[in-house]
């Protein structure tokens, strides 16, 4: 251990490097850096900042990397931001010899989900420097989109004559040479994935720049490269074409956040397959053994600890599904970054994230800090984000409610959302979101963002497979359910501009406002009675209805036939504050005692009042007026039918404009107001309980109660009055 000490002091003068050897975090890998390990060693008291070769240890070997690293004169960046660089397009070429060919041929003819790995060799080019590694594992990877390479199930390759398909590859640099001089920049693991029926060829990397933009730094990296293949025997190697370079999620991924997790030496699990619903603690659980079977949670790190593991992740299930709301609460802020958890659900609801944990219940990682059942911190990972931006099947991405975006029994984001903080948390992230203020997802960042990526790789694009995409296009995958979404058109199909129609529709949640509204009632309005009894309401009193962003400023709009007298009242039931006209015939407020307020002409007028200036005024309407047959509340509630929910109107002395309706929900919902049982003239807002609509406007929003509406076709207005 001495002589290594002089070695090191040797050595101190040396360029220093910047590279993945820097345990001091002062940006630089120096002999400081190797000394800091020795330490460690030394006194015991070693950190996951010393496990430089990633095994798991800080032994000598972590040391005398980073001499090999100064030694060597490692370049500029470390190997975790040279290779994901987003603004480069580095080349892969790989080379397979006939027999290791034909050889994964014959393992995916055997089984399509094999996980063996075959030998290759590969060359990395990226801004002219080169880089060789002579034995690497190649595999094939995905899912439902794994394919065979070449030809057809049983053929061998056939040399310069056979068709080639685009598929997933995974490569593990060190998987026949187990050293650290055989990684690229020490990075041991890349995926390998094409853009499987997305033209666009940005919708991947486009989630996962989202999440980290937008602070979920539990998301992979990933940027594009362009891919080569040559087998023994071919004349030339053959253009896969533009893939996209994936960051593997294992336990490099861990130790290069590892100050975030704060230990690395937790359990990591792969939920990849339907059934990880978190709910159910008999679900199929294993420990990855290299084999190709598979299963629905497996266990990627310290498997020789998989009964404990299975234990942990079982008492976590437990507690998710059996503790009491307040026990929940308490519980799940002690285990995990709640706000955290809500970012990444925001993000993933925000891209049309449908193959996910919440609704399939698959395509996620988890990763507990600890090895016990109480000593730990809970992280979810993102992962699989292809299918997304448009491309969905289940439900509509675009406009699916992100506040009920999957099923119930999958329910860690549903218990989070019953407690009226975390929702409210919840749907201001997905706000901001969209707002184009934060340059994170709104329609004119997300086209930037896109068309940028997209001059990058489109002149490299057409390929030697037979894949039918041979350039970008704007366009989700044939297979999905909504055909019409786009990214970059100025039109309402594109997903950015639904997307955030949609975020404002749902999530226009803040606390209801409290009415306080004023009343019309006499021989001029409605029945003509003077009833004013809160029963009354709708049809002898009819309400002012507020304007939706000042409550305090109220109208009316009506036909008011001459020297026919009214007043204007503030509590049913009361007359001793009224707005009426005194001897001169100037409006007034007082206690009762002021004349009936009647116009010199019959025709349609406005009444606009100003509760806190304590200002009304009455104008003529000079413009022309429609009138309604049939008023109906069409909704989601009874299926959308603009025909059906009719309400009633009164009046005596000219066609309606006022509609009022009793209504119980149990549940909350969406309606709009439609004329003549069609959709032709509708009015919509995005606010309760009083809003103003607009011809096509959005779903308006009604929390579950008993009301009594009141909507003005003149005005547009609308109020939801609570029943007793």
């Amino acid at each position: 251990m001495k002589r290594y000490l002089m070695i090191a002091l040797w050595l101190w003068a040396a360029t220093a490097r910047a590279g993945n050897g820097d345990v001091n975090g002062d940006g630089m890998t120096t002999i400081a850096d190797a000394n800091t390990v020795i330490a460690m060693i030394l006194n015991g008291n070693e950190t996951a900042a010393g496990d430089v070769n990633g095994d798991g240890l800080v032994t000598i070997a972590d040391a005398s990397v980073i001499v090999s690293i100064i030694l060597n004169g490692e370049p500029g960046q470390t190997g975790y931001d040279y290779v994901w660089d987003d603004d480069a397009l580095p080349e892969i070429h790989l080379e397979v010899s006939l027999d290791e060919w034909n050889r994964l041929l014959a393992l995916y003819d055997n089984n399509r989900y094999t996980t063996q790995y075959v030998m290759a060799r590969m060359r990395y080019v990226k801004d002219g420097q080169v880089t060789r590694l002579d034995s690497v594992g190649l595999r094939l990877k995905g899912n439902t989109s794994r394919r065979r390479p070449e030809g057809e199930s049983g053929q061998m390759h056939q040399a310069d004559a056979t068709v080639w398909h685009h598929c997933h590859f995974g490569l593990n640099l060190r998987k026949w040479v187990n050293t650290d001089e055989h990684t690229l920049r020490g990075i041991r693991k890349l995926h390998l994935k094409w853009h499987k029926e997305d033209p666009s060829h940005v919708r991947e990397l486009f989630c996962y720049d989202l999440f980290r933009r937008a602070g979920v730094w539990t998301a992979l990296r990933d940027n594009y490269c362009r891919l080569w293949l040559h087998v023994e025997g071919d004349s030339q190697e053959v253009y896969y074409g533009v893939y996209d370079m994936l960051e593997p999620v294992d336990k490099r991924f861990l130790k290069d956040r590892a100050e975030q997790f704060g230990s690395v030496k937790g359990y990591l699990w792969k939920c990849r397959l339907a059934g990880c619903g978190l709910n159910n603690t008999e679900a199929d659980m294993w420990w990855d053994d290299d084999s190709d079977d598979r299963h629905a949670y497996t266990l990627q790190t310290r498997t020789g600890e998989f009964t404990q593991a299975k234990a942990q992740l079982q008492d976590f299930i437990t507690k998710l599904q059996s503790l009491s709301d307040t026990e929940f609460r308490t519980w799940i802020q002690q285990v995990t970054d709640v706000d955290l958890l809500l970012r990444t659900y925001a993000v993933n609801t925000a891209v049309g994230m449908w193959d996910d944990y919440w609704v399939l219940a698959n395509n996620y990682y988890i990763y507990f800090n600890g090895t016990g059942t109480d000593d730990y911190r809970f992280f979810f990972i993102p992962y699989d984000y292809d299918n997304t931006l448009g491309t969905s099947a289940i439900i509509d991405a675009g406009r699916q409610d992100p506040l009920h975006w999957g099923q119930s029994q999958n329910n860690l984001i549903v218990r989070l959302l019953t407690f009226e903080d975390w929702k409210l948390r919840y749907c201001e992230l997905l706000k901001q979101l969209v707002d184009p203020g934060q340059s994170l997802m709104d329609e004119a960042a997300a086209r930037n963002r896109i068309t940028a990526w997209q001059q990058l790789i489109s002149p490299y694009v057409a390929n030697g497979t037979d894949d039918y995409i041979q350039a970008v296009w704007d366009e989700p995958a044939t297979w999905g359910n909504h055909s019409e979404y786009r990214l970059c058109s100025d039109d309402n199909n594109n997903f950015f501009r639904v997307k955030a129609a949609s975020i404002a529709e749902y999530c226009d949640i803040e606390p209801t406002p409290v009415l306080d509204p004023w009343y019309v009632v006499g021989e001029a309005v409605a029945d003509g009675s003077w009833h004013n009894s809160a029963d009354s309401v709708g049809r002898s009193l009819i309400p002012m209805y507020p304007h939706p962003d000042s409550l305090h400023l109220m109208a009316w709009a009506g036909y008011l036939e001459a020297d026919k007298g009214f007043k204007v009242v503030h509590t049913p039931g009361r007359w001793d504050s009224q707005w009426g006209v005194d001897a001169s015939g100037n409006l007034v407020l007082n206690g009762g005692l002021s004349n009936d307020i009647t116009v010199s002409e019959s025709g349609y007028y406005r009444l606009d009042l100003d509760s806190r200036a304590n200002a009304l005024t009455i104008n003529r309407i000079t413009d022309e007026v429609a009138t309604y047959t049939l008023m109906c509340m069409p909704g989601r509630y009874q299926g959308w039918d603009p025909a059906q929910n009719a309400m009633t109107t009164v009046t005596t002395v000219a066609p309606g404009h006022d509609w009022t309706a009793d209504m119980t929900w149990n549940e909350d919902t969406q309606l709009k107001f439609a004329a003549n049982g069609s959709w032709a003239i509708n009015w919509g807002a995005r606010t309760f309980p009083a809003g103003l609509g607009t011809q096509d406007g959005p779903n308006i929003p009604v929390a579950a109660g008993a009301y009594r509406i009141c909507f003005n076709d003149l005005l547009g207005r609308y109020l939801f009055l609570p029943l007793p």
